[in-house]
């Protein structure tokens, strides 16, 4: 394609999805209802041609998927910075273990994210349950730190210390960055089983978390529903999420109504 077909065929894209937008007045749409609106615009447009349009809408931040072909308007990923310390020590892990998988997030993103305080700094590490002591022998030849290995909730309440490290297993499967971050799916579970955050942020409150998050960042209902009901909190999660979504967006996402 020559770049002045290039030029009007991204302004008539530009145009067509700035139309598409001006008539998506509802909360939430199945994917049949997003052709309907699609086909306003262009009439002509197979089930595929408007897969195609639905994909540009999520590329250009149009729109997000909630799950089961569910979409809403867009809203801000969720993200958290880790300082370089932290993304050296997880580089060093993904060289030495290539084959596994870890997450790492801060006490002090934790206290920004969750709204709440924790006294210590200290880096919450997981890594797959197989290389979970090589790792831990690891994290202690490369550091000074405190590395505390899988402690009980007692353990973090009386040795915990400045800067150290609480090295986990990661549950098979947890929804995480491929560079190694927690999701937001990841966190709202976690919040609800994870006996280590539960420890540290004892009066933080879970509606409050999940209501803030869902409200202002990118959420994947199903995504979040799936890794709860591996992790044995499914009916927990769906409670907390009828605490922020209508029950006919909750209705439509669950049962994957197209």
């Amino acid at each position: 394609m020559s770049n002045y077909m290039k030029y009007w065929y991204n302004k008539d894209m530009a145009e067509s999805s700035k139309r598409i937008q001006e008539l998506l007045t509802k909360e939430v749409y199945s994917r049949y209802e997003l052709y309907d609106v699609i086909y306003r615009v262009y009439p002509g447009y197979s089930e595929n041609s408007c897969n195609w349009v639905i994909g540009l809408l999520v590329s250009d931040h149009v729109l997000q998927p909630l799950g089961n072909g569910v979409f809403a308007h867009w809203k801000e990923p969720f993200s958290y910075p880790l300082d370089p310390v932290s993304v050296s020590l997880l580089d060093k892990l993904r060289e030495r273990f290539p084959y596994s998988d870890f997450a790492g997030v801060t006490t002090t993103s934790l206290n920004e994210i969750l709204m709440g305080v924790d006294e210590h700094k200290a880096l919450l590490l997981q890594v797959s349950k197989r290389d979970l002591f090589p790792a831990y022998l690891a994290l202690r030849e490369w550091t000074k730190r405190e590395v505390m290995l899988n402690p009980t909730p007692r353990e973090i309440e009386y040795y915990l210390r400045d800067n150290s490290i609480i090295l986990k297993p990661l549950f098979s499967k947890s929804p995480v960055t491929q560079d190694g971050l927690y999701t937001a799916e990841k966190l709202l579970v976690d919040l609800l089983c994870d006996k280590t955050l539960r420890t540290m942020y004892p009066y933080v409150s879970n509606e409050d978390v999940v209501q803030n998050i869902c409200e202002e960042k990118n959420v994947n209902i199903i995504t979040t529903l799936n890794y709860a009901r591996r992790r044995g909190k499914y009916d927990g999660m769906v409670a907390l999420f009828q605490g922020v979504y209508a029950p006919e967006v909750l209705r439509k996402v669950m049962e994957g109504k197209e």
